[in-house]
Order: C-alpha cells, then structure tokens, then sequence
C-alpha cells in the first residue's frame, strides 16, 4: 500500500481490473481522480486500486486570520493576509519548498490553482506557460513577505510540527495537524481550523495528498485471496473513515452515503462543524499529473523532486523564473520520453 504515486510499478503488479469490476458491481462508480491515479490508458491495465484518499486541506490559526479580518480562501488572500499577519505578529506561513512529500503536494495545489499542469490530456509536458510563470512569481512573493526561510530544508513532519508547535498560522496538509492537536489536547487545538484548498486564478484545486492505493504483486502467492481482500477492504470504507479521523476518505462514495453528515456531526473535533469542509472535497480534489493521468512518468517527476526543486531556485534567486522553468520542463521531457519508449507513457 502507498500514499505517493506508484505507476511505476506497473511491470511487477498483476492487471487489477477485476477488482474495479467487482467493486463496481457492489459500490457504484469510484471516483475520478481515483480511477486516473490507477489506470494507464496506453497499456488498458489497472496498476492499483485506491481504498480509500487523503484531501489536501487549509490547515490554519482561526485567532490570527481573524485579527486581521480575512478568511484564506483564496490564494490572493493568503498572500495578503499572510503578509499582513507577518508583520503584526511574526508570524509566518509554512509551504514546503524542500524535495519531499509535502513540497510536491503544496506546490500542485498552487500550480493547478492558477491553471498550471505538468502535463496535458495527452501526456505531453505542459508545464511551460504563462499560468506557471505566474505561479512561480506568485510563490517568490510568498516566500520574500510571508514565509519562513527554513521551508527550503523542510523534511515530511515540518509542517505538523510548525503548526503544532505555535510557530505559524497556516499550511496545506491532511486533517492529520487537527487531529493530533486534539489528541495531545494542546491549547492552540480551539483555534485550529479546517477549509478547502484556497480559489486560484483559474480554479479551486488540489490534488490529492495521499492516495491509498494497494498493490497486488505479479508474483504473490495467492492472488485470487488478495483479490477478495482488496473488494472486501472497500466495502469498509465507512470504518476506515472512522477509524482514521477522516484520514481516509471514500474513494467510492457510495460506501459511505451520509458522508456530509459524519464530517460535520463529528464527536471528536472540538468545535461544531470543524471537519464540515471534508463533505466536498472530491469536488476540488484531483489526482497528481492532472491534466492527464498518473502515468509513470509523472510518478518519476514526483520522485525526483522537480517541482519543488524548480519553485526554490525561482524563490531564492539562484535561478529567474523563466530559466528555472525551463530547466524543470527539460528534464520533464527527458523522463516522459524515457517511459514512452519503454511503451508505459
């Protein structure tokens, strides 16, 4: 099982279409973004299947968004409250620009935020355009009036820790932050709160932070068993949800109907509603490499960091926006053209 892209294991994993078959049969239509962070349409296999997703959310201070009388729910506010907030309390806001996990998360909700994508609906690098230039400049201003310096040397557990620990006032991640704050019963726990990923230019997108997807290997000694897990393990979506805090999300909606209804009646979460946003998040939620689909190569781009690798040397300097731009798409379409020769795309 992974969170990350795995459709570079494709060669090594066993054609999971009977099992979307089955559980279609039983559950109805997985969702969009599920079945394109699967499936490779140039070969026709399912390489995974997702149980179950993790939305990317607004994870931020209530008392210090309101001190300033905003609401970051839109990248222009975030950038302008985050200033405003900068300087009244020295406070900062935490967007990764390291070559982890979160980094290549965060950087995609801005990109697709503002109309940019790593590839199209064919595949083909997209990434250089006007929409990713203005992301670009967009992210420099951020970290030059708004940001933490340190970001650029983030690890996976950085942003929970910065938040947790009091030392800013908003970040993307999963509900993960809010729900470790109320189980260690911090005093900053009342005033975090939960919203959808701010509204872009062109869109209110993110992709999704984690995808669970589970893999059955080609060379598993009981296949047909695991098959039978696999639908099984769907048709429990309603408790992995509540057994993660939310962590896990229907990747088949209609295994949890009422899902509007447990997110906001939530008995955990210490105010009325605090996890309602979650009720929509498949509506803004997309898979990685959208435009297209997840295809091995965008699963090696993700790896190796070149996203937030091209936002760093654009926001420190080392490099202007245009030339880090084109060194990203460069080595983008070095790696697309290595998977297409090897027929996986």
């Amino acid at each position: 099982m992974l969170l990350t892209p795995g459709a570079a294991f494709e060669e090594g994993v066993i054609d999971h279409r009977e099992i979307y078959e089955e559980c279609a049969r039983r559950y109805g239509t997985v969702l969009d973004f599920a079945e394109r962070s699967t499936y490779n349409p140039l070969t026709k296999r399912y390489f995974g299947v997702s149980v179950g997703y993790q939305p990317t959310v607004t994870v931020y201070r209530k008392d210090f968004w309101q001190s300033v009388r905003m609401e970051p729910d839109s990248w222009a506010n975030v950038l302008a409250g985050g200033r405003r907030i900068k300087l009244l309390n020295e406070k900062p806001v935490g967007f990764s620009l390291a070559p982890e996990t979160n980094g290549e998360w965060t950087l995609r909700a801005l990109m697709y935020g503002f109309g940019s994508s790593e590839q199209d609906e064919t595949g083909e690098v997209a990434l250089e355009s006007k929409a990713t230039l203005e992301t670009i400049k967009y992210v420099k201003a951020l970290y030059d009036e708004a940001m933490t310096r340190d970001v650029l040397t983030w690890d996976v557990p950085s942003n929970d820790r910065f938040m947790l620990n009091g030392e800013g006032f908003l970040t993307l991640d999963t509900v993960n932050i809010s729900r470790a704050s109320e189980s260690m019963s911090l005093p900053i726990a009342g005033d975090l709160r939960l919203t959808k990923v701010p509204e872009g230019p062109a869109a209110r997108l993110g992709p999704v932070w984690g995808l669970v997807t589970s893999f059955i290997w080609n060379f598993a000694e009981n296949i047909e068993s695991a098959k039978r897990l696999l639908v099984d393990y769907v048709g429990s979506s309603r408790q992995a949800l509540l057994a993660s805090g939310f962590q896990s999300m229907p990747s088949w909606p209609a295994t949890v109907p009422d899902l509007a209804e447990v997110v906001t009646t939530d008995p955990v979460g210490d105010a009325v509603g605090k996890y309602a946003p979650l009720a929509d998040a498949a509506s803004w939620t997309t898979n990685i490499g959208h435009l297209g689909h997840t295809s091995a190569a965008i699963s090696e781009i993700f790896h190796r960091g070149l996203i937030p690798t091209m936002f760093a040397r654009a926001a420190t300097g080392q490099l202007t926006a245009e030339e880090a731009l084109a060194e990203a798409a460069g080595e983008s379409r070095h790696i697309v053209q290595k998977w297409k020769e090897r027929g996986k795309g």
